[in-house]
């Protein structure tokens, strides 16, 4: 089952908590990745098959974009947002 908005969002502010060094980055897109992810699901007690995966972090992804501070350099969030 697909968490709902309110898990997506928390899942992406632990995400965010736990690897505030790297957002935002000098890179041109988030840095969200598996690893990360599956952690924040593990510790929020959510199991996902592959397909709920991939939704998962797109949802995860758009929920970061939004958290994190926008700048010219971040023109990965901006493009997501």
């Amino acid at each position: 089952m697909l968490p709902d908005f309110a898990h997506i969002n928390s899942i992406a502010a632990s995400i965010l908590t736990e690897n505030a060094y790297l957002f935002p980055s000098s890179y041109p897109d988030i840095p969200l990745n598996v690893t990360m992810l599956k952690n924040a699901l593990l510790k929020a007690g959510i199991e996902a098959d592959k397909t709920e995966f991939r939704v998962i972090m797109q949802q995860v992804e758009l929920a970061l974009a939004s958290m994190v501070p926008l700048n010219w350099n971040n023109y990965g969030s901006i493009a997501l947002l």
